[in-house]
């Protein structure tokens, strides 16, 4: 029974320290960025297929530093007002991954894409995807949206490619979503899956596996009553994403799962009134400090916490630019060469606004003769989304402020 007993004590204990050994491992401080917890001794050169990664680094232990690390769920909850902090990435040594790109040539696929279009899904995100793929040296992806962010890589963590090989891995295969054989050193390489946009971890992401580089993000955003409705009708036709044909059904459902979750407090969609107080609309500090919404058409209009999270992790102005849809599609060209001489591209749209129009089309417009938005509800989601865009105002500029209003010029 003795020797029993010590076997178990003993058992014990190697139980214990391989648990305080897997906890560390898991634990976010050790592990924060790509390049935590590698001593670089030497320079290296890995093959992998088509690509190399090359290490240029000088003899160093990378350690986690508090202060940067990439905060993924410790932002403030997006009910505060005040404008976050922007965080990044410890910096990384210098590093490259090569592929092979137009006639032979090599690509450095860890300095790429130059831009990312990451939403707002039903903003145009199309339209201007396909405009700027006209600009000469622009190279867009083989497919419209290649979802290499919310699909290939989602759910990974940084752990999951800590070591160079399995970096350069993941860049290569973003890499293969652009046609190799047209990249070269003069393409200016760009993307768009305007569902990031709606998934609190994916600035995080982006900003950790391509760190040092900072792409461009960009950002479009509509009228979110117009947003959701446009949203509603491709639900509709295709019929996915929604509990009911009809709107109010649709409203009601999400409304009250939105309030379960402690993201807004608000009155129920009723038929009893068609007239509700403003000030019964609020948004709560959720319980649930990181989000995906690509479930709700109803969230997906609440800007200011999805434009708070890309604030963290790109600046404002310098890697971070947001137009609006509407002044987009009475001003393409104007809009089109702003983008351009944002990104330090001269201008090279000379088309006219009809021109453009023709080649594709006007914009949709929030109407529809089958499944028309009743008053009632367009009054109730105007309502609904007021505090939000009050406060993504109060992010972006007063430019911004009631821009969406009924009685805006």
């Amino acid at each position: 029974m003795l020797d029993f007993a010590r076997r178990t004590s003993n058992f014990a204990r190697i139980a214990l320290v391989i648990l305080y050994f897997k906890s560390l491992w898991s634990n976010d401080s050790l592990v924060g960025n790509l390049n935590d917890h590698f001593i670089d001794t030497v320079p290296t050169i890995v093959s992998l297929n088509n690509a190399t990664i090359v290490d240029d680094v000088h003899p160093t232990i990378t350690k986690c530093d508090e202060a940067t690390k990439n905060p993924q769920g410790d932002m403030e909850q997006f009910g505060s007002h005040e404008t976050p902090t922007q965080t990044s990435p410890a910096p990384s040594p210098t590093r490259t991954c090569m592929a092979l790109g137009r006639n032979g040539t090599t690509w450095n696929v860890a300095a790429f894409p130059h831009l990312i279009i990451v939403g707002a899904a039903k903003a145009g995100t199309t339209a201007l995807g396909r405009f700027l793929g006209l600009v000469p040296n622009f190279q867009r992806t083989i497919q419209e949206e290649p979802h290499f962010w919310d699909g290939f890589v989602h759910g990974k963590a940084p752990r999951q490619w800590s070591s160079h090989v399995q970096r350069c891995q993941l860049l290569q295969q973003y890499h293969s979503y652009w046609p190799s054989n047209q990249i070269g050193p003069e393409s200016i390489t760009f993307e768009k899956t305007p569902s990031l946009l709606a998934i609190s971890s994916k600035p995080g992401m982006i900003r950790a596996l391509l760190d040092p580089h900072l792409p461009k993000i960009l950002i479009v955003l509509r009228n979110p009553v117009d947003r959701f409705y446009s949203n509603y009708k491709m639900n509709l036709q295709r019929n996915r994403g929604m509990v009911s044909k009809s709107i109010a059904v649709n409203v009601k459902w999400e409304v009250a799962k939105l309030q379960n979750l402690s993201i807004i407090d608000v009155p129920v969609l009723s038929n009893r009134t068609q007239s509700w107080n403003p000030c019964d609309f609020v948004t709560q500090p959720s319980t649930h400090r990181d989000f995906d919404w690509r479930w709700s058409m109803v969230a997906r209009g609440f800007y200011a916490p999805q434009i708070e999270r890309y604030m963290q992790y790109f600046p404002l102005g310098t890697s971070l630019k947001v137009i609006q849809y509407e002044n987009f599609t009475r001003n393409k060209v104007e809009t089109l060469n702003e983008i351009l001489e944002w990104m330090g591209v001269p201008p090279h749209f000379n088309w006219t606004e009809q021109e453009l129009q023709q080649h594709y089309g006007p914009a949709q417009k929030a109407t529809s003769k089958d499944h028309p938005m009743p008053t009632k509800i367009k009054k109730y989601l105007e309502h609904l989304y007021q505090p939000f865009n009050e406060r993504l105002a109060a992010l972006l500029g007063e430019q911004w402020r009631g821009v969406w209003d009924s009685d805006h010029p």
